[in-house]
């Protein structure tokens, strides 16, 4: 997927990644010390703001007043709006959020944040090393860094899957080029800067569900997902039909699509 593709897409992107991205990274920050009023939080590749809403959440069920301070930043201009609605109907005060690339994070000064979470962002990214280290440039010292990717992730490969029974031009999945490897994830961190003893790495499960075969067909046949999109019900049946076709009977009988996520925890050295 593009960065076209999260900008214009971005509300039906995150309408069907909500749930599962939001399990990962409410998994994740379970495994780090808890956040303070003073703490300042980057979340980097911010997406709608599922990290961001996390952080504030938790802020909130703690009485913790005011919040962390949380930085949002997102490539794709879609996003970043959804991101900073969210925070504006909330009147999350502490939350600011801006367009920027994770690969250069000028503007930022040198050790500015207690964490760096980039969730689901890393395997989107041109250059992965140029991002891990500005994430270590502009992590504070004894600061942690959290990086997810999928280990296994169903619901694109069911739409790669489809793509190719169709005919259609390939579906970048987050899993291609090696990025469902823990092997990809740890060098790439590792290049940035963190050190192999700083770094822990979890696997976290979750799912995507719906109510059964026809649910899961149904959320994938907007025109975001369908590449045989023309406005036609022919396009639509037959992008439909694929789908069904890739689903196993598992998925069928449940409706529900495992996706399993890398959790990367890495700390700048003191």
């Amino acid at each position: 997927m593009s960065q076209g593709d999260f900008d214009h897409g971005a509300s039906e992107y995150a309408k069907l990644a909500h749930a599962v991205t939001r399990n990962i990274a409410s998994a994740a920050l379970k495994g780090i010390p808890p956040l303070n009023s003073q703490s300042r939080v980057l979340d980097l590749a911010c997406g709608s703001g599922e990290v961001t809403s996390l952080v504030i959440e938790d802020a909130i069920s703690r009485s913790l007043n005011p919040p962390p301070t949380v930085l949002g930043l997102d490539i794709a201009a879609g996003m970043v709006k959804l991101c900073q609605a969210k925070a504006d109907a909330n009147s999350w005060n502490t939350v600011f959020s801006r367009v920027q690339d994770a690969q250069d994070l000028s503007g930022i000064s040198d050790n500015q944040f207690d964490l760096v979470f980039m969730n689901f962002g890393l395997m989107y990214v041109p250059n992965g090393m140029r991002c891990t280290k500005e994430v270590y440039r502009v992590l504070k010292q004894g600061g942690r860094a959290v990086f997810t990717t999928w280990n296994h992730a169903g619901v694109p490969k069911l739409v790669a899957d489809a793509t190719a029974a169709v005919g259609a031009p390939h579906f970048f999945s987050p899993t291609d080029n090696g990025w469902d490897t823990k092997k990809k994830l740890v060098s790439t961190v590792k290049a940035g800067g963190f050190k192999t003893d700083n770094i822990q790495v979890t696997v976290e499960k979750t799912a995507w569900e719906k109510e059964n075969a026809d649910g899961i067909v149904e959320a994938l046949s907007s025109p975001f997902w369908n590449p045989l999109h023309d406005g036609s019900p022919e396009a639509t049946s037959k992008w439909q039909k694929a789908l069904r076709e890739q689903l196993t009977p598992l998925q069928q009988k449940t409706g529900a699509i495992d996706m399993i996520a890398w959790v990367c925890v890495a700390e700048k050295s003191v």
